[in-house]
């Protein structure tokens, strides 16, 4: 802007921005002008301070900057490319940049959501372009970065989708230079968890199948339950705790009793399973998460 009052460089470029814009929207950037400003010629140019933005992608900068001054940039609700995701939440994150920062874990949120009812939408193709197009490592890259800017609300249910994928896939994961690799000890915490996962599922989403038959089987009992047996053993490292299709095969082949006393199972032991997702991967709790999430 030819009536900007403060440069920003990076490594290529220099971008010429005004101080109140920054500051309103960024309190990094705010306290940085709150300084005594350097005398002319030092970290100067035209006249005006210089910035360095060390470290910061070109690229990066501009998606920021167009978010701060350009409203329609950016939404939340609408389909957006992974890369300006990621810069936003990175530089969001590292300039404090509150309300975008906000705005982008609500945005990734709608995708990796803290409840099951949403997980079940996701699942079920009802958010699908809310976001970008998925590509065959997201879920990983998407981890790693809501893990470097502690977006501790997302971190459950990309662990669970992370967890989701083969061991072979997540052993294969490698970072592109774009987003980091696994931060700490996230591939351990991802296996143990998956191991955790499959588990629990077998003994709570699952354990109708193998339970006896109600007493008010309208059919064979034995025919029921062999019925179930078949299916268990199928679906002994069948990774989900979205039941729709499992349900449907079931349905297909059971009395009415049992359908109902399905449905009831499979629900109790989601609700259980998705409650405890969270300690799985060594996270707190919902509410801790929640509600660290509401003070955004």
């Amino acid at each position: 802007f030819d009536d900007g009052n403060v440069f920003l460089a990076t490594t290529t470029y220099i971008f010429r921005v005004h101080k109140g814009i920054l500051s309103l929207n960024s309190t990094v950037f705010r306290s940085m002008f709150s300084l005594p400003q350097p005398i002319e010629g030092e970290d100067s140019y035209k006249g005006l301070p210089v910035v360095q933005l060390v470290g910061d992608r070109d690229d990066e900068v501009a998606i920021l900057l167009r978010a701060m001054y350009e409203r329609n940039f950016y939404r939340k609700n609408q389909p957006t490319a992974f890369w300006t995701i990621c810069a936003l939440l990175r530089l969001s994150t590292k300039y404090a940049v509150d309300n975008i920062r906000k705005e982008v874990i609500d945005h990734l949120a709608m995708v990796y959501p803290s409840t099951l009812a949403e997980c079940d939408a996701v699942h079920e193709g009802k958010m699908a372009s809310v976001l970008f197009r998925p590509f065959r490592q997201h879920d990983f890259a998407l981890l790693s970065l809501a893990r470097a800017c502690s977006a501790d609300i997302l971190l459950p249910a990309l662990f669970y989708e992370c967890a989701s994928h083969s061991v072979d896939t997540i052993l294969d994961y490698k970072p592109d230079g774009s987003w980091p690799g696994w931060i700490g000890n996230d591939l351990g915490v991802c296996l143990a968890g998956r191991h955790k996962l499959l588990v629990a599922i077998r003994e709570t989403v699952f354990k109708f199948l193998d339970a006896p038959s109600p007493t008010d089987c309208v059919s064979s009992r034995s025919s029921c339950f062999t019925a179930k047996q078949t299916r268990y053993v199928e679906n002994y490292m069948f990774f989900t705790i979205n039941p729709a299709v499992f349900r449907r095969e079931l349905i297909k082949i059971l009395c009415s009793s049992c359908q109902s006393a399905l449905k009831s199972s499979l629900e109790e032991g989601r609700n259980e399973l998705w409650k405890k997702l969270p300690e799985f991967f060594g996270l707190p709790k919902w509410e801790i998460l929640e509600g660290n999430a509401a003070t955004l």
